[in-house]
């Protein structure tokens, strides 16, 4: 079998499929990326048994066949190719021969057929949605996942699709971030399911361009389509954290504050935490000014800015970091803050002009 394209082309190709590679290398047939190519093209496969990709794409292709080679070392010979045309033919004992002009390798591949199969992952539920909104409200919750817990589900993104309208939910029981979109077309029941954090985290780095997604759901998978990519993922099971009954029914005291100005003063504050001591920040809010006050063995520092505020005064404390990943992934120049007591957990919403996201913080004890 003999494959020839453009440098461009099997790069452009072949990149995706390397993020659904494991992390760590173990030396078997998971670190390989799987290629079958006959007169209809060429297929790239990777899975990693929790998610996958193809990428189907065109070629100059000789004969029919396939391999798996190393992903890794693959991709790094072949960004490394003069810029010209480049063909992987197969030779005899599980070798691949790449070549472009005058530079040609030869490198060990592994036996195809010991490739693990991949799942079916055929659904009853087809939702269509915006790429660029999907990025979009994937990027707004990512940082809210747990990283590890004794709750797996808490590790994924819950994706909750109701009458062409979708929810993304994350939390790690000490924030909690909400995105709220559209479908563009929706068949099929109502769905709820959990994908990786992980897994979705991958998908925003293949899913760059614009146009739109195909979904498909089924009980234990996953599936996006996006132009010649279909990416799949197992979901996770167990019960979600009841996010709703989280959210706080009413608010005493509002503050409206510029985004920029805020998170500038809880990064000062944050200068004097480190790994081994996290100070939090403690908030005084009062008529017309936010005050900003951190104090560790490092040191401590005072801030203020503006606000307009409407209710009782009140001091509050919160972890730097989780506040500052809520900032940050605020678009709108101002936020406003929604308080009900100083042990009660902050949301954090856009101003007017825009409610499709909001984040939840919860407080720190802070020390008389």
């Amino acid at each position: 079998m003999k494959i020839t394209c453009s440098k461009k082309q099997i790069i452009d190709n072949l990149a995706p499929v390397c993020c659904c590679l494991p992390a760590k290398k173990t030396g078997d047939i998971l670190n390989c990326i799987h290629v079958r190519a006959d007169a209809d093209g060429v297929i790239a496969t990777a899975y990693d048994l929790e998610k996958g990709i193809k990428s189907v794409f065109e070629a100059d292709v000789r004969g029919e066949g396939c391999f798996a080679a190393d992903g890794d070392k693959l991709m790094s010979i072949l960004r490394n190719l003069p810029d010209t045309d480049v063909t992987l033919e197969t030779g005899s004992g599980h070798t691949l021969r790449i070549t472009a002009g005058r530079s040609e390798f030869e490198i060990m591949t592994m036996n195809p057929e010991d490739y693990p199969p991949l799942p079916d992952f055929s659904g009853d539920r087809h939702i269509s949605l915006d790429a660029e909104g999907f990025r979009r409200m994937v990027g707004k919750v990512l940082h809210a996942v747990a990283p590890t817990d004794t709750k797996p589900a808490l590790t994924g993104i819950l994706i909750k699709i109701k009458e062409g309208k979708m929810e993304m939910v994350a939390t790690d029981t000490f924030r909690l971030a909400v995105a709220y979109g559209f479908c563009v077309g929706h068949e099929g029941p109502d769905a709820s399911i959990i994908i990786p954090g992980r897994s979705a985290a991958e998908l925003v780095k293949i899913v760059k361009g614009e146009g739109n997604l195909q979904i498909c759901l089924s009980k234990k998978y996953i599936s996006v389509g996006y132009g010649n990519i279909l990416f799949f993922s197992r979901v996770l099971e167990g019960e979600f954290l009841d996010y709703e009954r989280a959210l706080p029914k009413e608010s005493k005291l509002f503050v409206e504050v510029n985004t920029e100005d805020m998170m500038k003063c809880v990064e000062r504050a944050a200068l004097l935490s480190d790994e081994r001591m996290r100070a939090p920040v403690k908030l005084l809010i009062s008529e017309g000014a936010v005050r900003f006050q951190c104090s560790s063995m490092n040191g401590k520092v005072n801030d203020e800015i503006p606000a307009q505020t409407e209710g009782e005064g009140m001091e509050i404390g919160f972890n730097t970091r989780y506040l500052l990943d809520s900032l940050r992934n605020t678009e709108s120049e101002s936020v406003i803050l929604r308080l009900t007591g100083p042990s009660m957990s902050m949301l954090i919403t856009p101003d007017a002009d825009s409610g499709d996201y909001l984040f939840l913080v919860l407080p720190v004890r802070m020390k008389d």
